[in-house]
């Protein structure tokens, strides 16, 4: 997975950057930015683990509209020959 966030210190107070626009990152809408060292790694770790879930997530969606289509796929597979003997 690429990196989305990194922090930066400015005068001793750390802020974590999404990496793609270069401003501060947002979690529900708060500016993650001026932060004590250890609040900004507990809050860069809790990105990193939202977005880890995210993409477990989409694979998860994308697998069973994946599996539903093969399902019904199988089903037609199995009634079309009986149409086919008694048509």
């Amino acid at each position: 997975m690429a990196r989305r966030y990194s922090l930066r210190i400015d005068n001793d107070l750390w802020s974590i950057i999404d990496i793609a626009t270069q401003d501060p990152a947002k979690l529900d809408g708060v500016v993650l930015s001026r932060m004590p060292p250890g609040e900004a790694h507990q809050m860069l770790k809790i990105l990193k683990n939202i977005e880890r879930l995210r993409g477990f997530s989409t694979k998860y969606a994308t697998s069973t509209i994946r599996i539903s289509r093969l399902s019904q796929t199988a089903k037609r597979a199995a009634v079309s020959p009986w149409l086919r003997t008694n048509t």
